[in-house]
């Protein structure tokens, strides 16, 4: 991936919760839609990490709310 992506999932790879990441994406929405329209391998790429990135934070806040 690009520097972008790398840059993204560093930043994400912190996270503790998924409202974190929904926040990330709302705050970086345009930027994203450029990278997409720019890069779109790329973007894919980054969407599907991201996408991993919030099933691990939904399953540890179900985990952690059921405890």
């Amino acid at each position: 991936m690009g520097l972008i992506a790398d840059k993204a999932l560093e930043i994400v790879r912190d996270y503790q919760s998924p409202a974190q990441l929904d926040w990330f994406e709302s705050t970086n929405r345009e930027a994203l839609r450029d990278f997409w329209a720019r890069s779109p391998a790329d973007a894919l790429a980054l969407k599907k990490e991201l996408e991993g990135a919030r099933q691990k934070l939904q399953r540890a806040a179900t985990a952690g709310a059921a405890a």
